[in-house]
Formats: structure tokens, C-alpha cells, sequence
């Protein structure tokens, strides 16, 4: 039985399939051995099919006919790596602590609590401390006339016999700072311009001890008030005690002026006394007056050791 003849056209489709076919059992061979996502080596897959063709006498040639499957596409797949950021760690400042300060509180001492004493208040050494060497006797130091600038004196002058220890101030006030000399100068200036013919006191005495010359002792002193100075021995302390307190030096020398007289006149101690003694005034002043008792004792222990008077 001779064979069908095959149209020709048919023969040429039936060929493609056929290769289409190898195509596709050659991928599924290779999906099934490589992993997703290797690189695997790419394999050609070639199928030849074999083409009936005609020649221009009619009788049938036949052709080879390559078909070349284009390589697998691999693909690799990216894997995407996120990562994530550290969280963020936020910290807090630590809450703000204000120390208020204590109120600062200032004291203002008051000005008006400073006391300032009387500078007649100040104790000074007498300058008539002082002691004749190897004899014990107690010195008093004597300003003269000249050395005090005494005023010439006038007439006038009464005589007497001293028989009596009197004590007086000035009344007016002196301080450290003043002139002692000049102190005196003015009080014989008044007791002149009253018509006396020199100072009243036989001697002054002023803060410091120092002792300063005055009338005669031959000659009786003279007054403002009623009483009779005759034979009364003079001594006035400079400044006014009704108000400011002596001296431990003025009273000192006082004392020892005393005393000389007592052992050069003959006076009996027991008669010492104040000018308000005598007359009515505050003379000495009260708190001079109030030393008399302890003057009195000191009189008696000078006499003892003796006073000695000498003239600069």
C-alpha cells in the first residue's frame, strides 16, 4: 500500500511543535534541580527538526533545521536586609533644684551707742611722782612765775600767818586739750582786773599734776564770797568739779602741796577743808570736795616720808 503523502505545510508546523515541546521539557528540568535564587550554569537546549521542503522539481528535500532555545533566565531574587535603627533613647534632664538663699539680714549698729567719756575723765601720771633718790621723799615739781608767763604784780597785798588748808577750783572747765599756762595767766588777768594786786591762790594744780606758782604764801588770798581768807593756805585745782571728776594726778598733787605745808608751816592737817566750808558756794565742786577724806589721809603719809618743793 503506498504511504499518504504529507502536505507540506503540515509537516513544517508539526516540526515547530515538536521543538516547542523539547523547549519546554528542557526548562522544567532545570527549575526542578536549581534552588531559587542560585546562579546555575545555563544549558542550551538544541532541537532539530527535520523540514520537509520541495524542490522546484517537486520532490521533497530535506533540511535540518536548528532552533537554539535562548538561555534560562535566572533570577536571582534580592533579599532586602532592614535594618532597623537602634531605638532612640531619650533621656531626661534631671528636674532643675533652685536653693533660694537665706535672706541675708544686715544689722545696723546705731551710731548714737558710742559713748564718749570727758576727756577730764583720763587719769594721767602726775609728773610730781617722782622721789628725791635714796631718801624716799616725795617731789612736787613747781612752775614759776616766769616759767608760766605771770603778769607783774600789783599793791595791795595784806600779810598773814598761815594756819589753815583750803581748797578751791576755777569753776571754769579745762580739758587735755587746753593750755594749763595759759589757764592761769587768765585767771590772774581777772583777779587783777578786779583790783587785787595778783592771782587769790597760793598755788594751781591742773590735770596732769603739775603744780603752778601763785601768790605769796606770806600774803592772804582774796575772795568773791563773805569769808575772811586770812591764814587760810590756798590751793585751786583748775577746772570745774561740779561737773567733771578730778584727776588721780591733780588730787595727788594736791595732797602732797598740803602736806609740804603742813610740815613747813606748821599747820595741823585736821583743818582741811573746802572753800563751801567757809562760805556759801559749791567750791571745790562736789566731786573734788568728796575727795577731802582720802586727801586728809594722804597728808599723813607724806608727812611721814616728807615732801620737797622745787622750782622750774
Amino acid at each position: 500500500m503506498a504511504d499518504d503523502p504529507v502536505d507540506p505545510g503540515r509537516r513544517a508546523a508539526l516540526g515547530l511543535l515538536g521543538a516547542a515541546a523539547a523547549g519546554l521539557v528542557a526548562w522544567r528540568w532545570v527549575g526542578a534541580s536549581d534552588p531559587i535564587g542560585s546562579a546555575a550554569p545555563t544549558r542550551s537546549s538544541t532541537s532539530t527538526t527535520e523540514a520537509a521542503t520541495t524542490t522546484s522539481s517537486g520532490a521533497p528535500t530535506t533540511s535540518s533545521s536548528t532552533t537554539t532555545a535562548e538561555p534560562e533566565s535566572t533570577t536571582t531574587t534580592e533579599t532586602t536586609t532592614t535594618t532597623a535603627e537602634p531605638a532612640t533613647t531619650t533621656t531626661s534632664e534631671p528636674a532643675t533644684t533652685t536653693t533660694t538663699e537665706p535672706a541675708t539680714t544686715t544689722t545696723t549698729e546705731p551710731a548714737t551707742t558710742t559713748t564718749t567719756e570727758p576727756v577730764t575723765t583720763t587719769t594721767t601720771e602726775p609728773a610730781t611722782t617722782t622721789t628725791a633718790a635714796g631718801t624716799g621723799v616725795a617731789l612736787v615739781t613747781v612752775v614759776s612765775k616766769g616759767s608760766w608767763g605771770a603778769a607783774p604784780t600789783g599793791s595791795g597785798f595784806v600779810g598773814h600767818a598761815l594756819s589753815r588748808l583750803t581748797l578751791h577750783h576755777t569753776a571754769s572747765p579745762l580739758t587735755n586739750g587746753d593750755d594749763p599756762a595759759r589757764k592761769w595767766r587768765n585767771t590772774q588777768a581777772y583777779h587783777q582786773s578786779q583790783g587785787w594786786p595778783d592771782v587769790a591762790y597760793h598755788l594751781g594744780v591742773d590735770l596732769a599734776g603739775r603744780a603752778y606758782e601763785g601768790r605769796p604764801f606770806e600774803y592772804r588770798g582774796d575772795t568773791f564770797t563773805e569769808y575772811d581768807p586770812s591764814g587760810h593756805f590756798l590751793i585751786c585745782c583748775m577746772g570745774n568739779y561740779d561737773a567733771a571728776s578730778p584727776p588721780a594726778a591733780m588730787v595727788e598733787t594736791t595732797a602732797r602741796l598740803f602736806a609740804w605745808a603742813v610740815t613747813r608751816f606748821g599747820i595741823d592737817p585736821g583743818t582741811l577743808g573746802g572753800h563751801r566750808d567757809h562760805a556759801a558756794t559749791t567750791c571745790p565742786g562736789s566731786n573734788l570736795h568728796a575727795r577731802l577724806p582720802g586727801i586728809r589721809t594722804r597728808i599723813d603719809q607724806l608727812v611721814a616720808v616728807g615732801v620737797e618743793l622745787r622750782w622750774a
